[in-house]
């Protein structure tokens, strides 16, 4: 007999008891229930138990069903029984009585094999929890193990009888809150139950240890003689593989080899152990087999779900759209048809009109020629014009256009085309490279600014080999973190490797998708850090030596490049000129005449480039024109900018302009005639501005002497300071030239520290670039390199 529930303080398993309780109490007792209503509607009970009142009644006789069970079945009004007074102990003898269920095959009494998730094995399955249960009783305690594995089994099983509906709560009452009352109730609430079931089991094991009794005496009846006990058979015959006695040995078996039983055993045992491991091996692989199966069923049947889906969303567009035709077109011969009837309602109308007055007209005439009285013909016929008139107006209103025409003119060869269409095709296949596929490479990991990177996708079968399927279809998807698709290509090596490149175009998280026909790889996507651009100096690619020839230096001073063609200008200083170089720095020509009386140019020491090519020098802190059509050299005039030292040209060909004489920036108009806004500084520094450059309405200017680049909005007004003395990160002593790079950074020479350094625009402080020995003045071409004068090498760095 089940002993009392004791009253414990509450703990983690304590509650664990508690919740199966109100699991088993509450909801598993509703779901059976509505099992049950799903078996015997409500509302026909009192006849089913009515038809099996004999079956009951027997089930009563053998003490199965009690008396409050009876009662409950059986109330003085008939029709007043309900199921809902029905606890699991009562419904598990009437699912297994009286509704017409194939009993599960391992009994009601015992736990279902986890594959038999029929109703049967599940009603039979909650009686066996209810029980296990209940087997913790006295301790009322159940560890998290057994209770995560209880209440899975238990959930799996309610929510099958019962429905999707349970599962909701289930998972609610699994983290509830439980009061300690709320605990012992449930608690002593089951005790109860199996208090009333145990009662039963008492009785019935009386009745059978009666029958037993009565066994035993027949038995002992029948026993008149006791059996002569054969000999014990200690040996076993290797020859003959059987065990047999000491007596057979010296008779059946005098030649044979023959050993001791237990020694023999001993000595066979690992074979059997070995079979044993071989078989459990087997078993494994088989259960793993059973699961992969499974997983693949429903695999495919995700797939079917997912292609069903495409099919319809593949479909439905297009039968909109001719419902949506079909609409248009109905509409059209609607609209057609009311006015139809409109204008010839109309017409109609006009029409009896003038038939009334004609007819009267002619009634009028034709009275005159009944009367034949002279006056009245004379006196109408000098009014007939209004008879004509009438005629007029009537052929007037007889003539319109007929009723149109209506038919509607099919295109034949957009229906043909539609017809034989192949909107798309359900593709099978027995590989898996859809599930085992995956990807590599350091494109995964990390990427760089402007560099391209790579990553490989292989495609696989079950057993991880490396197969190819023509039909399979690669996609990659990489966004930027605004948002935007950044380009990929992928190469086909047609042996179930795919080689994926792709150039970041700026730094920040990437997100990387990957899916092989259409089904995301297992870590797809992929979260890929992009760094800002590194540049390296091109060894290689670097131009010019000290010297006066062609293509030499003595001390350059700026540098500037045609965004257009990748033409390069130096402004060579001391040898007074200027000369121009191909993109890949081969020597063109140089610039070294003025047009007024052909004199030479005196330490130029800024260029740049207008819209039109042409080149803008400033030498001499005089401004000059050189015109490419005709290799003239015109100066611009000083008006607005008395002491020019440095020049750029903005992005719109306004030219911009440090002026000495009054340590202000001037943004004049292309020809440098006009100013475009006041010119501007900074109130709190007195020092000239060294180099000025515009972007994105705003002007980047570096204040060498005060080691930073302020920063101003489109009117001129200070907005921050980028910098400040030192050689840390992010700090600069003397810089000279700035210029903004192809990825938007600010890019300022700091030639004390012979080095490059690189923000962004709003200031951060991104990396720098060592090798150049003393960088003087930077330019950034199209493609992303940067061109660096080095004053004290006498030569053009070329980064990438």
């Amino acid at each position: 007999m089940a002993c009392t529930t004791p009253q414990t303080s509450s703990t983690k398993e304590s509650t664990n008891y508690a919740r199966l309780c109100h699991l088993l109490v509450d909801i598993g007792n509703q779901a059976l229930r509505d099992q049950f209503n799903v078996i015997h509607h409500p509302g026909k009970l009192h006849e089913v138990l009515a038809k099996n009142k004999s079956v009951l009644e027997d089930l009563k006789k053998k003490k199965i069903l009690y008396l409050a069970q009876w009662d409950k079945l059986f109330p003085s009004d008939p029709k007043s029984v309900s199921s809902e007074t029905f606890d699991i102990s009562l419904l598990a003898v009437l699912f297994r009585n009286i509704c017409g269920l194939t009993q599960p095959s391992n009994g009601w009494d015992n736990l279902p094999p986890e594959s038999d998730t029929s109703p049967a094995a599940d009603i039979a399955r909650v009686k066996y929890y209810r029980n296990t249960v209940y087997a913790h009783a006295e301790r009322t305690s159940v560890d998290e193990a057994d209770f995560n594995q209880y209440w899975s089994d238990i959930r799996d099983a309610l929510v099958r009888l019962g429905g999707p509906k349970y599962k909701a709560d289930i998972d609610n009452l699994k983290t509830k809150c439980m009061d300690p009352e709320v605990e012992d109730h449930y608690k002593k609430l089951l005790s109860q139950w199996m208090k009333d079931e145990e009662n039963v089991k008492d009785q019935l094991n009386e009745i059978g240890s009666e029958v037993k009794n009565v066994v035993k005496r027949l038995d002992d009846l029948s026993k008149r003689e006791k059996p002569v006990e054969p000999p014990p058979l200690d040996h076993y015959c290797k020859d003959c593989k059987v065990c047999i006695s000491s007596k057979e040995m010296q008779s059946k078996h005098t030649d044979h080899i023959i050993e001791n039983k237990r020694q023999a055993a001993k000595k066979q045992k690992p074979m059997i152990k070995e079979a044993l491991r071989k078989m459990e091996e087997k078993i494994r692989d088989c259960k793993s087999n059973i699961e992969e199966e499974e997983e693949q069923l429903k695999r495919c049947q995700r797939d079917i779900g997912t292609t069903r889906e495409t099919v319809k969303k593949t479909v439905e567009p297009l039968i909109h759209t001719l419902q949506d035709h079909k609409k248009d077109m109905e509409n059209s011969l609607k609209y057609i048809e009311e006015e139809a009837e409109r204008v010839s309602k109309k017409r109609r109308q006009l029409l009896s009109e003038y038939h009334e007055r004609l007819k009267s007209k002619a009634e009028e005439l034709q009275a005159t020629l009944n009367g034949n009285n002279d006056d009245d013909i004379l006196e109408t016929c000098e009014n007939v014009n209004e008879y004509y008139k009438d005629l007029c107006d009537y052929e007037k209103s007889h003539h319109y256009e007929p009723a149109p025409n209506v038919r509607y003119e099919k295109n034949e060869e957009e229906i043909q085309r539609i017809k034989h269409a192949t909107l798309g095709r359900v593709v099978t296949g027995n590989d898996s490279t859809t599930f085992y596929s995956m990807a590599e490479g350091q494109g995964l990991q990390e990427a760089e600014v402007r560099r391209e990177s790579y990553l490989e996708i292989l495609t696989q079968s079950l057993d991880k080999k490396q197969v190819y399927n023509a039909d399979d279809k690669i996609t990659v998807k990489i966004q930027t973190p605004l948002g935007e698709d950044l380009s990929t290509n992928i190469e086909n090596s047609e042996n179930g490797s795919y080689t994926v490149s792709y150039t970041p175009n700026c730094d920040g998280q990437h997100e990387v998708s990957i899916a092989v026909n259409g089904k995301p790889l297992p870590d797809s996507p992929w979260r890929v850090h992009v760094t800002p651009h590194q540049y390296k100096i091109m060894s290689q690619s670097a131009f010019g030596s000290a010297g006066k020839a062609k293509g030499e230096f003595d001390g350059p001073c700026d540098i500037a490049i045609n965004e257009q063609t990748g033409e390069v200008a130096v402004a060579d200083g001391k040898n007074n000129r200027v000369q121009l170089f191909s993109p890949d720095g081969e020597y063109t020509k140089e610039i070294s005449k003025s047009g007024c009386g052909r004199k030479e140019l005196n330490s130029p020491t800024s260029v740049g480039f207008t819209k039109s090519g042409d080149i803008v020098i400033i030498a001499s802190a005089e401004i000059y024109l050189f015109h490419k059509n005709d290799d003239s050299l015109t100066k611009v005039s000083q008006k607005h900018a008395k002491d020019p030292r440095f020049l750029s040209v903005s992005g719109d060909g306004n030219l911009i302009v440090c002026d000495w004489s009054d340590n202000k920036v001037h943004v004049l108009s292309p020809d440098g005639t006009k100013p475009v806004i006041m010119p501007f500084k900074d109130l709190q520094v007195n020092d000239p501005p060294w180099f000025a450059v515009n972007h994105q309405e705003m002007f980047f200017v570096c204040y060498g002497l005060n080691h930073v680049v302020k920063v101003f909005n489109k009117d001129g007004v200070f907005k921050y300071s980028i910098g400040g003395m030192g050689s840390g990160d992010g700090q600069m002593s003397y810089p000279t030239g700035i210029t903004i790079d192809k990825f938007h950074n600010l890019i300022v020479c700091d030639p004390s520290n012979h080095r490059l350094l690189v923000f962004t625009l709003d200031g951060k402080f991104v990396n720098s670039v060592d090798g150049p020995d003393c960088p003087g003045t930077v330019a950034a071409s199209s493609t992303g390199q940067l061109f660096v004068t080095d004053f004290t090498q006498n030569c053009i760095h070329v980064l990438q």
